[in-house]
């Protein structure tokens, strides 16, 4: 099976809005970069973010460790930081699987 691979962009977002909704372009630029923002500053404070129906993403901190650099076969330590869970929910599963 070959991957399908569609970047969308603010754009496209704010396109559809305007097609289904009948909002202003500048309307629905705004909302749709003001549902970005918010996303983005959740969990830029370390809070997960749900969004029903669709995923969870979980900020949580990774403890410090032992790595290795490949090109030189010399261990290194990675120091600890925080990184971004994605979970799909269980209807966009069934969706994917689905092929819809």
């Amino acid at each position: 099976m070959d991957k399908k691979v569609k970047t969308v962009t603010r754009e496209d977002l704010s396109h559809r809005v305007v097609e289904e909704m009948g909002f202003s372009q500048v309307l629905a630029h705004k909302l749709v970069g003001d549902v970005i923002d918010e996303m983005r500053d959740c969990l830029g404070s370390l809070e997960s973010l749900r969004l029903t129906s669709f995923a969870s993403f979980n900020v949580y901190k990774r403890r410090p460790r032992k790595g290795m650099n490949l090109r030189t076969g010399q261990a290194t330590e990675i120091g600890e930081r925080y990184v971004i869970q994605f979970k799909s929910s269980e209807s966009l599963r069934e969706r994917v699987e689905r092929g819809l």
